[in-house]
């Protein structure tokens, strides 16, 4: 453990590794912050460190509480938790405990961080490259008060899918969902679905990564008072339309890694599936589902609201962070010009710092 003063602590853990104290002041930690998000549950953060030895847990203590930064090593930079899986990414701690970001740093051997998705209080570690919405489904009133704000705002989205799950119940069979699947085939087909669409797409897919596949095929048997994965599908008549695993603590569950069946793309079965999944999740006393940050025409047509999620980025090198800075601002010089199309290129010449780590 390296000690920082007389007064605060800091020391590196393996997330398998925790007493019962603190895991419950790490829950009711949690259980304060607005999104209550599953990526930073502590049994979600104990199932990536099984799978991958590169996660970790950052310790802060001092003589009134403690603090809880679960992160991914890559050489010495500090990552979130899951890389790319993770659509949250932050800081477990109270809100007036002050963080020596530096000092925590240096004592974990870190030359810096690269956070993206990050809530709360890690926002302030950095410098703040990007901001972005991240939106959310609200049903604390219930799944019919939130489709009847969607028709009160016109949601052609929503009128689509709600016909074309008509038409595929007549053409197909009639809709069948299953909140907890047991299938473990089902986890094969889902991994062959979403290869297939990141090959169609060309986008890089982590889930090729035999850590975050064990890590898929860990959590649908994941199930406590305050945590679970939750593998779930629907089908029309016995053909099988789509499979989503996400996870979820009392109140949030997170729409994380959907995939379709391709052979049935024209009824949008990722919209019907969503609209099955709200209606179960709000059965089982779920009050949110968060969407995670993306552009897709659904989450801005289905939300009832987002949050703030951040890039942040520090390096305690000088000539580092001075590169990162002008790396944003040249994207920033970009947005809005012929160019923006382009900006995806970007990643080819290394303009999007730790984007590409696996």
């Amino acid at each position: 453990m390296n000690s920082i003063n007389s007064a605060t602590r800091h020391s590196r853990r393996r997330l398998t590794d925790l007493s019962g104290e603190l895991l419950s002041r790490w829950l009711e930690l949690l259980s304060e912050t607005e999104t209550g998000t599953p990526f930073l549950h502590p049994e979600y953060c104990r199932v990536l460190g099984s799978v991958n030895p590169d996660v970790e847990l950052l310790l802060i203590e001092n003589s009134n509480d403690v603090a809880f930064f679960p992160v991914q090593r890559v050489g010495k930079i500090a990552y979130p938790a899951g890389l790319r899986l993770a659509d949250y990414s932050g800081i477990i701690a109270p809100p007036t405990m002050d963080i020596d970001v530096s000092g925590l740093l240096k004592a974990a051997d870190l030359h810096g961080l690269n956070f993206s998705n990050c809530i709360g209080q890690a926002c302030q570690f950095g410098e703040v490259l990007q901001r972005d919405e991240s939106p959310y489904i609200e049903l604390g009133e219930g799944v019919d008060a939130w489709l009847q704000t969607l028709k009160n705002n016109g949601s052609s989205t929503l009128k689509q899918a709600q016909r074309k799950a008509r038409k595929v119940a007549r053409e197909v069979g009639p809709l069948r969902f299953e909140w907890r699947a047991s299938d473990a085939a089902l986890l094969d087909t889902l991994l062959d679905w979403k290869s297939a669409q990141r090959q169609r797409t060309g986008k890089y897919n982590i889930l090729q990564l035999e850590w975050a596949r064990n890590l898929v095929m860990l959590l649908p048997s994941i199930e406590t008072s305050s945590f679970s994965g939750l593998l779930s599908c629907l089908y029309a008549g016995d053909e099988l339309l789509a499979v989503h695993l996400g996870m979820h603590t009392p109140n949030t569950l997170h729409w994380w890694i959907p995939s379709y069946n391709p052979a049935y793309s024209a009824y949008s079965p990722g919209a019907i599936f969503l609209l099955e999944l709200a209606r179960a999740a709000a059965e089982h006393g779920i009050s949110r589902i968060d969407l995670g940050k993306g552009d897709e025409r659904y989450k801005s047509s289905f939300r009832s609201g987002s949050i703030e999620v951040a890039s942040v980025y520090r390096d305690n090198r000088f000539a580092r962070q001075w590169i990162a800075r002008q790396k944003q601002a040249l994207k920033e010089g970009i947005l809005g010009t012929a160019l923006e199309p382009h900006l995806k290129n970007l990643k080819k010449f290394g303009l999007e710092a730790g984007q590409r780590r696996s």
